[in-house]
Order: C-alpha cells, then structure tokens, then sequence
C-alpha cells in the first residue's frame, strides 16, 4: 500500500531533530531527535544517535508511519511517496533551484539557479520594448517616459506641447514679433518722451510736452523764475540811500550807503527771503555849513522778512521789518555843546517795498531794485512831532546765486 505523510516542519538547529510517530503492536510510539534517511523497499529508514556517537539504522514499514516532523527547513511540505526508493538519495533541496530534486534526503550544496530575468530553460522573464530581456524601456520611451508613446517635445521644450507657450503675438514658436504701444503686432508705434503713443514729443522750439517755451533765463516757463524744482538764494546787495531823515540831526560830507546780505528759498516763482542791511554814515558835525569840530555818525540795522514773487524777468517783494537805530552827534565848540547827542531806539516795526529785476549770467543772478523802507520811530528832537521815518527809498544792485 502506497502511503503519503504530510511532513510538518520543526526549527532546529541540530542534524539530529526530526521526529517519527508510528503505530508499534498496536501501541503509538513516537521517536524524537532523529534523523530521516529515507525510503526503501516500502519501510522508512531513520538513524538515532548511540553513545559515543555511534548511529543506530532503523526501518519501520509505511503503513505504520503516522507522520514524520522534519527540522530540516528544506523538507518543508515535501510528500513521502513509499513506493520511490529514496534511501541515500542527496541533491538539491532549494524548490526554487533549477536542479532541485524532490526525492533528495540530503542536501548536498548543489543548487543552481536562473539568471537574473531568465527561467531555468534559458527563458527570458519580461522584455522591454526594444526586446532587451530585463531592460527599463527608456531607450523607446517618449518624452513623457511611455514606452512607444507618442508624445514629443514642442519647439519650445514642452513635452505633448503645441508650441503656444513660446509663441509671439504673430503665433511663430520663439519669434520676434511684439505688439507695440497701439496694440499691433510687429507694428512700429512707440511712446514718445511726452508718454504719447506715436506721438511727436517735445516739438521744436518748445521746452515741454505742455507748449511751453523758455524764457530769457533759458528756464521752461514764460512766467516762472524756474518752475523745475525747489531751490534755495542766496544774494548780496549795495545801495545808496536818499535821506528822509529830517528831523534827526543831519550828517553831512559822506555818502549815504547801504548794504545786505539775504536768504531764500523757493518753489517755481515764489520765495520766501530772509535778509539783513546795514546802513552807516560817519562823517563831520556840521549845521548850516558851520563846522562843530565833532563827529557825526549814524547807524541803522534792518531785519527783513518777505515774501518775493518772480515774473520773468521782474520780481516783486513784501516785506516786515523790524528795525534800530544809533545816532552819534558831538562838538568841541562851546556855543553849540547843546547839539551834543547820544541816542539809540530799537525795536522799531515798519514794511518794506521792492521792485527789480534780475538778469541772469552763467548761473549768478544780477539784480538792480527800488526798495522802500517806512519805519516809524521816536527821535531825540526836542519839538512835540518826535517821530520820525527813518527808512526811506533805497536803490540797490546786487549778486545772488541759486543752489
């Protein structure tokens, strides 16, 4: 009777650690640390360890053979057929090896195996698109990476592109055509300096986009001192004075001078001006073309603060002054010792009046004006109406510069 045992696998590490249960005179025995040896003749053969290491060869007939737990992991689900001899038989035990052999007992480390993407018939596993046995089927990949596929790089770089990312206006892949300022592609229309599309700028003999001219000053503007930007004056003036003075005690056999220095600032036409004069008159004491054999000296000090307004080439000024005074009168003839004076007032309030006009030379500004000055101020003279102007109108011509 041919028997198959189902071999159930046990991890151990010792060669001797197969087990056997059978059927022994009708009493189950069951046989550990063993080793299997195979079939022969329809018994089993089985060896166990002896003392001294001596090995004991027994055979039990199949059909009394329960089951047979191997140790050996190669064994594992293998079916015992009695009617194969299989005694002494060794080979390959790897199922997955070419030359595995069922009927083995032993291993004895012949395994072979396929190589890589082959079966063991020399069969190819999985062929590429090119038939390449193993290949990755980049060689007839797209650009996309399928294999075979149709997919193509446009002329802009695009994989399955249709050349419009790169496109110009006239649809030509990487062209040169642009719209231009109307909208018109390849058109020739372009802003012009005045932002103007297809415009004609700044026309000749005009100085901006507004038809304006320059003016004398070769500034942009026909009523403008310079109307580009904000700039700071600064100038100096000389003048001379016509006396109003009257009723202070006349100084006589000099010039009546006056001089300046001033600050502005400005934007377009109009600035606002800071300034100082200075006007001082030293000289004899003389009354009625006597000499009083003394001095004569006279001394005022005028701050101005105005508001200027330029039209080309003219300027107005408004101003508030602010104004002191020092008179000096002395005398070594006794007769007129009364004549003798020493006074001061300050503090002085009044208005000042300009007009002028400017030409300018190589960035410097020269100026000629009419300024009237009209400040109120008491007097050392003795009778009841002792106050007096002491301003008057002044001609001046003076320099400035524009930074």
């Amino acid at each position: 009777m041919i028997r198959r045992l189902i071999i159930l696998l046990l991890i151990v590490s010792c060669v001797f650690g197969d087990t056997i249960r059978y059927s022994d005179n009708d009493m189950i025995t069951i046989e550990n640390d063993i080793k299997y040896l195979g079939v022969e003749d329809g018994y089993i053969y089985y060896s166990k360890k002896k003392i001294l290491g001596k090995q004991k060869i027994i055979k039990i007939k199949c059909e009394e053979v329960f089951e047979i737990l191997f140790t050996n992991i190669n064994m594992k689900d293998q079916k015992i057929d009695c009617s194969i001899n299989t005694y002494g038989i060794t080979g390959c035990f790897d199922k997955n090896a070419c030359n595995h052999n069922p009927n083995a007992v032993e291993d004895n480390g012949s395994c072979e195996y396929p190589k890589q993407n082959f079966d063991c018939r020399g069969n190819c596993l999985a062929v590429d698109c090119v038939g390449v046995c193993g290949g990755d089927n980049t060689s007839c990949a797209d650009c996309a990476g399928v294999p075979n596929g149709l997919n193509i790089e446009d002329e802009c770089g695009v994989c399955g592109g249709d050349n419009t990312s790169c496109a110009d206006c006239a649809g030509v892949p990487n062209g040169l055509n642009i719209e231009d300022c109307a909208g018109v592609c390849g058109g020739s229309s372009q802003v012009d300096e005045c932002g103007v599309c297809g415009g004609s700028g700044i026309l000749e003999g005009e100085c901006d986009c507004y038809g304006e001219k320059e003016n004398i000053y070769g500034n942009c503007g026909s009523d403008s001192f310079d109307n580009k930007k904000l700039f700071l004056l600064i100038e100096g003036n000389y003048g001379i004075v016509r006396d109003v003075n009257s009723n202070f005690n006349q100084v006589y056999g000099n010039s009546n001078n006056i001089s300046g220095v001033g600050f502005g600032i400005g934007w377009k036409n109009t600035y606002i001006i800071a300034q100082y004069k200075l006007y001082e008159a030293k000289g004899k004491s003389l009354v009625s073309g006597i000499d009083l054999e003394g001095i004569a000296n006279w001394k005022e000090e005028f701050i101005i603060l105005a508001l200027r307004n330029y039209k080309d080439p003219f300027f107005t000024e408004l101003g508030y002054v602010l104004n002191s005074v020092e008179e000096v009168i002395s005398t070594n003839q006794p007769i007129y010792t009364d004549l003798n004076s020493n006074y001061s007032t300050n503090g002085n309030e009044g208005i000042s009046i300009v007009f002028g006009v400017n030409i300018p030379i190589d960035g410097l500004i020269l100026s000629a004006d009419v300024n009237y000055i009209y400040v109120l101020s008491k007097t050392e003279d003795e009778s009841n109406n002792n106050i007096t102007n002491v301003g008057g109108l002044m001609f001046n011509v003076g320099l400035g510069i524009k930074l």
